[in-house]
């Protein structure tokens, strides 16, 4: 007799499983959003970003402002909100961020395998709002899906709203209490303005406008805009090889200085009218196209690789809309191949291809699909220079085989040529993999990251090959780099920061990297390096004449207490100086002027040719303080004293 049926044993299997301690149990974190002094809130975005910004993601809250993110990996994660219900967002934890929040200013929060994080809360304020209608100037008629641009008064994009169709428009973001800009963007062809009544196209400076004043908790409302209808130009754009529309290309409109104004996208019969309104004058026209064609200036001039757009025909705008502004686009050439790994021959998808002019403008880039084949499209009849590339640690390469980093020599490529609307195949390239030079840039005293720095890497003749820019987490990354022995030198841009050549060898500017030590990595390798920077001190003062005129342009070379030259500064038009970033110790100065002035060292010391630097007197250079008042008086070099000052050449 059986006292137990299949389902219920299967229940009881799996509470204990559940309850095993061998059995991780979900990852999540969890929390609530509730408005400031009420209950919760539902329908608010929560967003979800790692420490290393490369897992996103977003849910929104329930009717209990209750939100949960499950199933993540142990790791570190910011999180914050992203409403349209008039509240002011922010970063977790308690962090207002209006006008679209920096996930990387918030509080992480740490979540371990296993581990379940809940309460992480947020409360949000109440803001202001702003309120008003957009109608035609002409008609009186509503505006509908028009958008409103709220900008504060550092001109940064703050909150939007959309007009419906009564033309009213309400800000969606909640606004901090204070003064704001505000701007109408249209597609519809009126001219666009800012509050109020000013116009302002899509690049115009919001701040001619008036101040719209908002405080918490309340809408500042009658904000309208009453918009007068622009020119538009309007056309078809399809292919002269069968006349078929296209309508995968943008058509960009440039005024008579060559400057953007608007653009537009046709439709699936290639038709276009163009977005902004235009005031009366003359344009050029542009396409910008995605199907495999050459690319025109209106009329009929093909334009590729950064042509200039005012090299077109005119086109003559009034009121209304300028038809008959048609392209018909010549089918382009094509360049296919694969991309391989060159050890093992199998596809590199994660890998594109370039193409340049033989003069090296880039016209575009085609990405390769999972089986490492890319095509490259809409080409002109001409020969082209081709360098691929990847993100997975190969070496970048210019066709046929010729590894190419940064800057490299395209006259070393093998051209590839085109006869459009010919195919030219077997354009194929095999990527080496790279060596990688990684690491971080902290501060020496307290280990927090650098990230205004770069990090150079240089070959073994000191010849710089890549340019590492350091992120917000002080870490850099060199790419990939053929296998061989390197140095490295960091170029930081911080107060009081000393540079240094890896290991730890301080260089203001006048080094030698070479003295560093040695890096050396194989294809394949990778050598992660910790660098830390220390404190430096500065020194400062002026170059002045006898008269007390500043001497400006004058160069002051800094050199260290063994008479090596280690920087230079320049003094400006107040004739005052100043060199930071010096490693602590003494150092000596000697000016170097272009105004027929005796040079000194300081302090004092007249140095015609070639004097010892270290003949002067030592300056102490401290880490944080700036050692001021090394100042210079220079005297006239009266270099004619012996009677030819006046012209007279009798002597001779």
């Amino acid at each position: 007799m059986r006292t137990k049926t299949r389902g219920t044993r299967l229940a009881l299997a799996l509470a204990v499983w559940l309850s095993s301690p061998c059995v991780l149990q979900a990852t999540g974190i969890s929390g609530t959003v509730t408005a400031e002094g009420a209950s919760g809130i539902e329908g608010i975005e929560v967003r979800i970003l790692n420490t290393v910004g490369t897992f996103f993601n977003l849910v929104m809250t329930d009717a209990s402002g209750a939100y949960v993110f499950e199933t993540l990996d142990a790791d570190s994660y910011l999180l914050w909100t992203k409403n349209g219900e008039g509240f002011i967002d922010e970063l977790y934890d308690d962090i207002p961020c209006a006008g679209g929040c920096n996930p990387f200013e918030g509080t992480p929060v740490s979540v371990g395998a296993g581990q379940d994080v809940t309460g992480v809360d947020f409360v949000l304020s109440t803001g202001g709002r702003i309120a008003g209608t957009v109608t035609d100037e002409a008609t009186a008629v509503p505006i509908e899906g028009l958008e409103v641009k709220i900008y504060d008064t550092l001109e940064s994009l703050i909150a939007l709203g959309t007009t419906s169709a009564s033309g009213d428009y309400l800000s969606a973001t909640g606004l901090p209490a204070g003064d704001y800009f505000v701007q109408t963007s249209n597609d519809a062809g009126y001219f666009d303005e800012v509050y109020d009544d000013i116009p302002c196209p899509a690049a115009c400076d919001v701040t001619v406008g008036d101040l719209v004043t908002v405080t918490l908790a309340s809408t500042t409302t009658g904000i309208d805009f009453s918009l007068s209808a622009g020119g538009q130009i309007a056309g078809v754009v399809t292919s002269s090889g069968d006349g078929a529309p296209i309508d995968r290309v943008r058509i960009d409109v440039y005024d008579a200085g060559g400057g953007w104004t608007t653009s537009a996208t046709p439709d699936a019969g290639g038709a276009y009218v163009t977005e902004a309104g235009l005031s009366p004058g003359t344009y050029f026209a542009l396409t910008d196209n995605w199907w495999g064609h050459v690319d025109e200036l209106y009329d009929d001039l093909p334009c590729y690789a950064g042509c200039s757009p005012v090299a077109g025909t005119p086109i003559v705008v009034t009121s209304g809309t300028t038809s008959g502004i048609d392209f018909a686009l010549d089918p382009g050439g094509w360049i296919t191949g694969v991309i391989t790994d060159g050890t093992t021959g199998l596809p590199i998808e994660d890998a594109g291809v370039e193409v340049f002019t033989e003069d090296g403008r880039r016209i575009m880039t085609a990405l390769a699909d999972a089986s490492g084949i890319y095509w490259a499209s809409g080409l002109p009849t001409g020969n082209f220079i081709l360098r691929a590339y990847s993100w997975a640690g190969y070496l970048a390469e210019l066709y046929d085989g010729v590894v190419c980093l940064d800057d490299c020599d395209f006259s070393e490529a093998t051209p590839v040529a085109v006869i459009q609307p010919a195919i030219t195949s077997g354009i194929d390239f095999s990527l080496e993999t790279g060596a990688v030079i990684n690491g971080t840039v902290t501060h020496e005293a307290s280990g927090s990251p650098i990230s205004n720095a770069d990090v150079l890497i240089l070959d073994d003749e000191g010849m710089p090959i890549v340019d590492a820019i350091v992120d917000q987490f002080g870490s850099f990354d060199s790419g990939a780099i053929p296998a061989g022995t390197y140095f490295v030198l960091t170029d930081s841009w911080g107060d009081w920061m000393v540079d240094e050549v890896y290991d730890d060898i301080p260089c203001a500017d006048f080094c030698e990297p070479e003295n560093g030590t040695p890096i050396v990595v194989a294809g394949g390798q990778t050598a992660t390096l910790i660098i830390q920077l220390g404190l430096g001190g500065a020194i400062a003062g002026s170059v002045v004449s006898q008269t007390g005129t500043p001497v400006v342009d004058c160069d002051v070379h800094v050199f260290d207490d063994q008479g090596v030259l280690v920087t230079v500064a320049f003094s400006d038009e107040s004739g005052d100086f100043s060199v930071g970033s010096l490693p602590g110790g003494n150092y000596f100065l000697l000016t170097h002027n272009y105004d027929n002035l005796v040079d000194e060292l300081w302090e004092d010391i007249e140095c015609v040719l070639n004097c010892d630097p270290t003949l002067g007197t030592a300056i102490l250079a401290e880490p944080e303080e700036t050692t001021g008042g090394i100042d210079f008086i220079l005297e006239s070099a009266e270099l004619f004293s012996d009677g030819f000052e006046s012209g007279n050449v009798s002597a001779w």
